[in-house]
This record gives structure tokens, C-alpha cells and sequence, in this order.
């Protein structure tokens, strides 16, 4: 079975009208589409590169619904990118053209009996978005992805028009409360539910002992495979340790390690961390008299590597030239599987568009170059 959810565009001077006239809104204002069995979270999700113009702001906007453990529980997990369609898998890819110039995304869900199983999001190829719209745009359809529907809330990110502003929005209360109402958070620590270090082995009540420290960083989704492990000094501290967990999907917990002592307030890791992988790291201070307990959990994700093109360099026609129908020539770039040409004249009409090129040169056509 599956399921669509559209996001319109809505022009500045309506909604700034919308804004002044709406009445106040319900405590809830949320609407809920379905929810995903907690074995199967965190959901994974990959990008199809094919004109996608912000890569990056796709991340961005996952990270948006997957960085608040103590509000609710949901993840969205990066598996890579990929430049083609692959059935079955959850894909955010730019759609070819279809779309009305009306509509800003649309969100496919798919169940497994009562429960969400799978989505595709696309987003409209026919539209050139600004960052801050793309950025929205995403958030708006990843909040449908994970079973949330139009909000009544103009302020809430799932509202029917969240993705049409020029604004940077981030998750509403009333966002928040839906997700939360689909994916409470877990018991005691929201980070740590079967895992990490023992608070126990911390002492507390003697004043000879130091501060507790406080991590700073990494967080969020990183590439760097050897991350700088980062945090506050503590006071009365001479070292400190460190513990590091990997948290596999469904929030099974590896081998906890232990780095220590360290005698700085940075360390870097020892060895290539896997991507992929949420990781969560603890930090605690350490003197003559004993450790502090341990901090708060700090959680970041490895990203996998990006299989994004790089940008192609022109080497002809370049420059003044004579032939009706010169051929076009660029360097090869690593991990492109084809190449899309277009070419305009000044006054910004497109007289050739060529796509899934297989080869980095292309033939002029005279018909369209002459006299242009």
C-alpha cells in the first residue's frame, strides 16, 4: 500500500496574509500519516545525485529530524548517494519534469502491514530553488517520510505551505510534538538505552574530586574518519578517559572502548572509524583522589562517502570561433557515469540540451549554432 503527500508553493504576498490573519492555533495542531517499528529505525535514505543541486542540504535536512533523542526517538540514517533510480530503496531524487510548477515535493509511502516500510521524495526538477527553499522543502517531505501529515500550524514545518518561505525554519513545537507522539523517547537517558559506561564507577560527594568535563565535539554528521575528540577542562582534573560505542541500527550497542589517560582536553582517534555509524562518546575527569562520573552522551554519524561527480572543466570551443558545428570537448571526471550539455546564447534562450552523454565529447548541431 502506499501513500502521497504533496507540498505547494505559496506565493510571499499569501503568506504574509496568512500570517496576519490566522486565528490562534491549537495546542496540537499536528496531523499523523503512520509510524515505522522501532526495529527499523534508524531509516535509511540515499540521494540520487542526478540533478540534485544541494546535496549537502539533504543531509542538513535529515539531521534536522534525527539529532533530537531527547524529544523523540526517530533517526534517519545516510547510506551514501547513488546517480540512478534504485527500486526499493528510500531515494530523495530531483523528478524530470512532471511536476506542475505549482508543487514543491511529494513524499511516497509505502507500509508492511500497519506500518511504514518505505518512501521515495521527489522534488521538482522544473523549479529552481534558492538554498534556504530547498533546505525547507526537504525537512517538510522528510517529516512526511516519517509519518507526520500537514500540520494546522502556519509556524510548524509540516503546515501545507513549510517549504514555500524564504526563511530558514526549523522544527516547530508542534513538529516536535507529532514526532514525539509517533516515536517517544526511550526511557532514562534517550541516548543510552542498553548501553555505555557505567555511571556507578564515578564517584561523587568528595570535594577532592575533580569536575565533571563536558564534550564539545565531534556531533552531528561528520566525514572526517579520525575525528578530533574535543571538551571543557575540569577542574582539579590531571587526566582524563574517554569511552567510545558504536550504535548499530534498532540501537544495539557494540563493544564499548576506553581511551585514557589523556592529559589534554583533545585527543584524536587511534584508527579509521567505520562510516556509515552512529557513534556516542562519554568523557570524565580523573585526579590522585578519584574520577568525576561521567559526562552526558555526545552522538556523531561517520558519513558514507560522497559519490558525487566533481565539476567537469571545459576545454573547447572556447573563446571566438568559425565552425558551424564545432565539437564540444571537457575533461573526464571521476565517478561520472554520463553528462548532461547545454548551451545558450546571451540573451539566455537554450539552443542545445543534451543529457545522458556517455562520452565527454558531443558534435554541434549547425541548425542551432549558426548566426547565434
Amino acid at each position: 500500500m502506499s501513500h502521497r503527500h504533496v507540498l505547494s508553493a505559496i506565493c510571499a504576498s499569501s503568506l504574509a496574509m496568512a500570517l496576519i490573519l490566522s486565528a490562534p492555533q491549537p495546542a496540537e495542531a499536528y496531523r499523523l500519516s503512520g509510524r515505522w517499528r522501532r526495529d527499523r529505525i534508524p531509516v535509511p535514505f540515499q540521494i540520487n545525485t542526478s540533478r540534485m543541486p544541494y546535496p549537502g542540504l539533504v543531509q542538513q535536512a535529515a539531521q534536522r529530524w534525527s539529532n533530537k533523542p531527547h524529544l523523540f526517538s526517530f533517526r534517519f540514517a545516510y547510506q551514501g548517494a547513488s546517480g540512478r533510480w534504485q527500486r526499493g530503496a528510500n531515494q530523495i531524487y530531483m523528478d524530470d519534469g512532471r511536476m506542475g510548477r505549482g508543487t514543491l515535493g511529494l513524499c511516497w509511502s509505502t507500509w508492511s502491514g500497519s506500518s511504514l516500510s518505505g518512501f521515495k521524495i521527489a522534488l521538482n526538477g522544473r523549479i529552481r530553488f534558492g538554498q534556504v527553499q530547498f533546505l525547507n522543502t526537504v525537512i517538510h517531505e522528510m517529516g512526511h517520510a516519517l509519518g507526520l501529515d500537514h500540520s494546522r500550524d502556519h509556524r510548524s514545518v509540516m503546515n501545507a505551505g513549510g517549504g514555500a518561505g524564504d526563511r530558514l525554519t526549523d522544527l516547530h513545537a508542534d513538529d516536535i510534538a507529532g514526532a514525539r507522539r509517533l516515536y517517544p523517547p526511550r526511557q532514562g537517558n534517550p541516548e543510552v538505552p542498553n548501553g555505555g559506561p557505567d555511571q556507578s564507577s564515578g564517584q561523587t560527594g568528595d570535594p577532592r574530586l575533580p569536575a565533571q568535563p563536558r564534550p564539545l565535539g565531534p556531533s552531528g554528521s561528520i566525514s572526517n574518519a579520525r575525528p578530533a575528540f574535543r571538551w571543557t577542562p575540569a577542574a582539579k582534573a590531571t587526566h582524563y578517559e574517554l569511552a567510545l560505542d558504536v550504535v548499530s541500527p534498532g540501537n544495539r550497542h557494540g563493544k564499548l572502548s576506553r581511551v585514557g589517560p589523556i592529559a589534554a582536553t583533545t585527543t584524536t582517534a587511534a584508527a579509521a572509524l567505520s562510516p556509515g555509524i552512529r557513534y556516542l562518546w562519554w568523557i570524565r575527569a580523573v585526579n590522585q583522589h578519584g574520577r568525576s562520573a561521567w559526562s552526558g552522551p555526545l552522538a556523531f554519524d561517520l558519513a558514507v562517502g560522497d559519490d558525487t561527480p566533481g565539476k567537469p572543466v571545459l576545454l573547447a570551443p572556447l573563446g571566438t570561433i568559425v565552425e558551424a558545428m564545432p565539437e564540444f570537448r571537457w575533461r573526464d571526471v571521476a565517478k561520472a557515469d554520463r553528462y548532461e550539455l547545454m548551451v545558450q546564447v546571451a540573451g539566455g534562450a537554450t539552443i542545445l540540451h543534451r543529457e545522458y552523454l556517455r562520452v565527454s565529447t558531443h558534435q554541434g548541431q549547425a541548425v542551432f549554432l549558426q548566426d547565434q
